[in-house]
């Protein structure tokens, strides 16, 4: 397996989720912050708080790999 650092020299960019994240390999990696991007929310606070959403809906859309630690099975059992 290679090592997180390695990786992170490698890469042309990197890929977070989040500002912890994105501060976790500018500080502790030592990554140029040109080289971390931030996907945000696609989903605009607008659309969130619209008074037209259905809460009885039960389409789930989640973007991750198949393995146990993101625990897609639970999102199915939440849903049902």
């Amino acid at each position: 397996m290679i090592s997180r650092k390695y990786a992170v020299r490698k890469a042309d960019k990197i890929i977070v989720l989040t500002k912890v994240a994105r501060r976790f390999y500018i500080e502790k990696l030592n990554t140029k912050e040109n080289k971390i991007v931030q996907i945000y929310n696609p989903i605009e606070s607008s659309v969130a708080q619209s008074k037209s959403y259905n809460l009885t809906s039960k389409k789930i859309i989640s973007v991750g790999r198949l393995t146990y630690q993101k625990n897609f099975k639970l999102l199915v059992d939440i849903a049902i």
